[in-house]
């Protein structure tokens, strides 16, 4: 996609356009935009009154917003032993919000909160031999 230009050349762009000096297309030429961009400017200016950019926010607006995460944060220093399925009732009872307990413990990762069990054992697990060390040992 191309790369928005600047203000400050919409609005030498524009400036030309006002003084009515030249046409659109010598516009163009001078400041190595097409025509038609010239074109959207002036429209744009006599639409909105503006030669500024219009800010652009894209994306999808973040389901838990800071008083969600200021609620969660509050929930679980009052009862530390909370799980996900009871932060995700809670969460559907009072704030309205439904939300999966992935989406739920990503947020509490995010904000370096985490879950009070925690695996503090290693998996059950036997090292098994090599099977060239197991040939050697059955020989003998």
């Amino acid at each position: 996609m191309a790369k928005a230009l600047g203000d400050d050349l919409r609005c030498g762009i524009l400036q030309c356009c006002e003084e009515g000096k030249q046409t659109q297309e010598e516009i163009a030429q001078r400041f190595k935009v097409s025509v038609r961009y010239v074109g959207k400017l002036v429209a744009h200016k006599r639409r909105t009154g503006q030669a500024e950019r219009i800010p652009h926010h894209p994306g999808r607006k973040p389901k838990f917003t800071l008083p969600i995460r200021e609620r969660l944060k509050s929930w679980l220093k009052s009862q530390p032993d909370l799980t996900l399925k009871e932060l995700q009732k809670k969460l559907k009872q009072e704030e309205r919000l439904d939300s999966s307990q992935f989406s739920i413990w990503t947020t509490l990762k995010k904000m370096g909160l985490r879950l009070k069990k925690s695996r503090s054992t290693p998996k059950n697990k036997t090292r098994r031999g090599s099977s060239s060390n197991a040939r050697r040992t059955s020989r003998k």
